[in-house]
């Protein structure tokens, strides 16, 4: 996961990074069970709860060379751009404890509630590539017992 720096759009100055914009890769957000919509509909924490889960599982949060920038909008009416929400985050403050609590007692596993993109989903197109026959692994069911005993030591 990477935080990229940001410039001004018309002087090309660099600015200060924002601390809840960061680029990862799809399939990274999807095997840490993504962002936790327990927050959803409240205002605050859900950056952090979303850094933090990922910093969990082992993500390291890095900076994006200076070549690669984005650049900042500008001419933007705050009052009109953004969202509606109220701006008082005690709501997921409360929220927030709690998670902090959950992974303290329960470890990575706790303190994330797994809800992820619970939307209503209409597909409107389905293009998938031509997939070859998997190659047969003759070792794989030899290799069961010692990818258990693997897995269970490294979690």
């Amino acid at each position: 996961m990477e935080r990229p720096s940001l410039h001004d759009q018309v002087t090309g100055r660099s600015l200060r990074r924002r601390p809840n914009f960061f680029l990862l890769s799809r399939g990274q957000f999807l095997k840490n069970f993504g962002c936790d919509e327990e927050c959803a509909g409240n205002y605050a924490f859900e950056d952090i709860r979303f850094t933090k889960h990922l910093k969990l599982w082992g993500t390291f949060l890095g900076r994006m060379s200076s070549k690669y920038p984005i650049y900042d909008r500008d001419r933007i009416d705050g009052k009109t751009s953004f969202h509606t929400l109220c701006r008082d985050g005690s709501d997921n403050a409360l929220l927030n404890a709690r998670k902090h609590f959950e992974v303290d007692w329960y470890g990575r596993h706790g303190g994330h509630s797994r809800r992820n993109l619970a939307l209503t989903w209409k597909v409107l197109l389905d293009q998938r590539r031509e997939r070859p026959a998997p190659r047969m692994d003759r070792l794989f069911k030899p290799t069961w017992y010692l990818r258990q005993i693997t897995h269970f030591l490294s979690t």
